[in-house]
């Protein structure tokens, strides 16, 4: 063998590990639909189109509780997720909300019924501390205010908007 054909072979041999040693995401998420949710975010699920069933939302609704396409209720928790390829779904990291101690959040949810005729806040619906947005929206619950206590949670901010304040 000659030296060019010894140097081909060697770069053959080590280049090609490096090399997916340094694009392993890259490759996973082309290759595999994988996608890995780091510990401190959470990833919001955008559904670009649906291969079968039903293309759009229901009216007046703005998550998708049952694969149509668009904003998904379900949220991926840190860790790793396989089926999600990028022709199909786009994921947006997102740190995790805190409410500060001693503030109390105001949950405002973008989705859902018409609050009813008098009423400041919303009726409570169990929905995991807002981290449940199909349990949420599949309760019929309304669009508007609800309190919640401090602890980390990863709400689904296209859902629900949060706004922090100080008790009175």
């Amino acid at each position: 063998m000659d030296s060019s054909s010894m140097m081909i072979k060697w770069i053959l041999i080590i280049g090609i590990p490096v090399l997916c040693a340094i694009l392993y995401r890259l490759i996973l998420r082309v290759f595999f639909g994988v996608i890995i949710v780091p510990e401190d975010r959470i990833g919001l699920v955008t559904k670009k189109f649906v291969l079968v069933g039903r293309q759009s939302l229901p009216e007046g609704r703005i998550i998708a509780t049952n694969g149509e396409a668009g904003f998904q209720a379900q949220t991926l928790a840190p860790g790793v997720y396989f089926g999600k390829w990028f022709w199909q779904y786009v994921i947006k990291f997102e740190p995790f909300t805190v409410i500060p101690t001693g503030k109390i959040g105001l949950v405002l949810a973008r989705d859902g019924g018409e609050l009813d005729t008098g009423a400041i806040l919303a009726r409570k619906v169990p929905c995991d501390s807002f981290q449940d947005a199909e349990a949420f929206c599949g309760m019929a619950a309304e669009r508007a205010g609800r309190r919640r206590s401090s602890h980390p949670v990863h709400i689904v901010s296209t859902l629900f908007c949060l706004k922090s304040r100080r008790p009175i």
